[in-house]
């Protein structure tokens, strides 16, 4: 009985011990709530002020509109504000606001007339930020400083033309050679032509620095080929040579006819315009290709009337010219970031999104008007202007362009020539042998 009773009670406690070897079964708990997916930060706003010329040329503000409304819509947090001046006005405003320290833009229209805004250091170098693989590499030399700055985005880029008055010519009996080119005897009874008719031979006005200047440039340009004429440009070469003094004689007899309207020293570029393609007052106009971006424009905005018969010629041809081909082309209006800019990041990001293949194309579709930024004829967008392309492409059988830094001068010559060749010349202020002179007292300084 005791050994049964024994039994029975070590199985008890066997069992006992197992039991407390039993883990028990947690109770189920609720899942762990996922942390909650940050939301990304929301980026700071920010404003941009915008100041261009081109305030009376409507394709043109198009254009820059488009690019302000495209970014905007990829970049919600930046507003830019738009401020349309006259250049002349636009550039003293900038100089004074920046002096001041405050009240400046942060992007801002820049050409070859305000190198004083670089030279100030009010200019962002953009040599970092914008992809200069999109960029015509003849452009952006324009804009290129000896220590690898690069100081603006060349937007508009120009030939040097010579417009005419198509109707003029046919109402004077002038037939145009088929190359496009006079001699220069022909071309100088062309405009004797042109004056016995009752028209001035060029429309143009002293606002503009190459509008009297361009009978002299292409005169030496011609006769003394890119090469030359560059180091000649620059006051890098003896200004009084005989292949040199020949040249500018001739023009002289040219714009001493005189050549030029009354109205000459007071004109502005638009009233030039408005001499030309509406008045019709002149057979010709010495002007940059830009003037499609004034003139194809409706006419109660200043554009020329749809009747008005529109073409261009070369200028003439040198006696002896070495480079009678060649045609040039320079950067104008270009995008500029102000060094000052408390966002000057964001504004060469936006200068460096308008340097697109898509908005190269836009420009010279909008506007007419060659750009520096690299096009693409396959893709250019439709365009009112075909017409003119076509007529613009004519007037240049077997040309050469040849591009020109009109930014390499040295300051002092550079105020020197224009005063000789815009100013003194053309208004017969001076004679040959005093030009000549002013330029070479500033050449040796």
């Amino acid at each position: 009985m005791k050994k049964i009773y024994a039994a029975v009670v070590l199985l008890l406690l066997l069992g006992m011990a197992l039991g407390a070897c039993v883990v028990p079964t947690p109770a189920p708990q609720p899942a762990a709530e996922e942390p909650a997916a940050e939301e990304p930060a929301a980026e700071e706003p920010i404003k941009l002020v915008w100041w261009s010329h081109w305030a009376e040329e409507t394709n043109k503000r198009d254009f820059i509109e488009q690019v302000i409304a495209d970014y905007t819509a990829e970049h919600p947090n930046v507003e830019v504000e738009t401020v349309w001046w006259q250049k002349a006005e636009m550039f003293n405003a900038i100089q004074n606001t920046s002096i001041a320290g405050e009240g400046f833009p942060d992007i801002y229209y820049i050409d070859r007339t305000a190198p004083q805004l670089v030279e100030a250091g009010f200019t962002a170098d953009l040599s970092e930020g914008v992809n200069w693989d999109n960029v015509d590499d003849w452009s952006i030399e324009s804009w290129t400083w000896p220590d690898g700055s690069i100081y603006a985005m060349p937007l508009e880029a120009a030939s040097m033309e010579l417009y005419i008055n198509q109707g003029a010519f046919e109402e004077l009996g002038i037939e145009i050679p088929e190359d496009r080119q006079f001699s220069a005897d022909e071309f100088m009874e062309v405009a004797q032509k042109c004056k016995e008719g009752g028209y001035d031979v060029f429309a143009g006005g002293m606002e503009w620095w190459g509008s009297g200047a361009l009978p002299f440039w292409y005169a030496l340009l011609h006769t003394m080929g890119i090469d030359q004429f560059v180091q000649y440009f620059n006051g890098e070469l003896p200004v009084d040579t005989p292949e040199a003094r020949a040249a500018i004689e001739w023009a002289y007899e040219l714009v001493s006819l005189p050549a030029y309207s009354d109205s000459y020293p007071t004109n502005t570029i638009a009233e030039a315009h408005q001499d030309f393609h509406t008045k019709q007052n002149a057979c010709m106009m010495t002007v940059g290709s830009w003037y499609t971006g004034r003139a194809f424009v409706p006419p109660e905005e200043g554009g020329q009337p749809p009747d008005f018969e529109l073409s261009c010629i070369r200028y003439p041809e040198m006696p002896d010219g070495v480079a009678n081909d060649q045609h040039l082309w320079y950067v104008g209006g270009s995008l500029a970031a102000h060094e000052m800019s408390p966002n000057k990041e964001a504004a060469i990001d936006l200068i460096n999104y308008a340097a697109q293949e898509k908005y190269g194309n836009l420009w010279y579709a909008k506007t007419g008007v060659q750009t520096g930024i690299k096009t693409n004829l396959e893709t250019m967008p439709p365009t009112d202007f075909d017409w003119y392309f076509e007529e613009f492409e004519s007037c240049k059988p077997g040309v050469t362009s040849v591009p020109i830094n009109v930014f390499s001068q040295p300051p002092e010559f550079r105020q020197t020539w224009i005063q000789v060749f815009n100013e003194g010349l053309p208004l017969g202020l001076m004679d040959v042998d005093e030009a000549l002179e002013k330029l070479e007292a500033a050449r040796s300084q």
